[in-house]
């Protein structure tokens, strides 16, 4: 929903580097209903991995999350 998601990412990653954290990380992206096309998003966001796409409008569209969470080793 954010115009600038991108540069906020690149920032969050700058600072995380700047203090030395080397974690595994997941990128949630949130907000899918308000994206008109999923398809593009999922263009855009694909060099972004791991991801998932949620929503919390609606508790069933954060089980993408869910699931990865509880799968994750």
């Amino acid at each position: 929903a954010d115009a600038n998601w991108e540069l906020h990412i690149k920032t969050v990653l700058q600072i995380l580097k700047e203090l030395d954290v080397n974690k595994p990380m997941l990128y949630v992206f949130n907000k899918t209903d308000k994206v008109s096309s999923i398809e593009q998003l999922s263009t855009k966001i694909s060099k972004y991995q791991p991801h998932v796409l949620v929503n919390a409008v609606e508790k069933e569209n954060l089980q993408p999350l869910i699931d990865y969470i509880n799968n994750f080793t």
